[in-house]
């Protein structure tokens, strides 16, 4: 028996391995909790090249999702929580 792909869907999604290197975990620390922070301060800190981290923001869709939060009353009055999770069983 010959298994098909399963069709990419909302419940089921297959992302390819995440193969980071040193450089790429530094963008993810810096711009995970504010993705409209400067780059600048963080490339010329780092020593990095800015088309790495152009690069690299390109790539993110194969990676991730990203969720834009709005916080009309400012941050600290709300509560947020994200789950991530893999299951066997991605119906349920």
């Amino acid at each position: 028996m010959i298994s098909t792909p399963k069709e990419k869907t909302a419940l089921y999604e297959e992302i390819p391995i995440n193969q980071w290197n040193n450089q790429e975990w530094i963008f993810y620390n810096e711009f995970k909790d504010n993705t409209r922070v400067q780059a600048f301060p963080i490339l010329r800190k780092n020593k990095i090249r800015y088309e790495t981290v152009e690069k690299w923001f390109s790539e993110l869709p194969q990676y991730t999702n990203i969720h834009t939060s709005f916080y009309p009353q400012e941050i600290r009055n709300y509560f947020a929580s994200d789950f991530l999770f893999q299951s066997d069983y991605p119906d349920s």
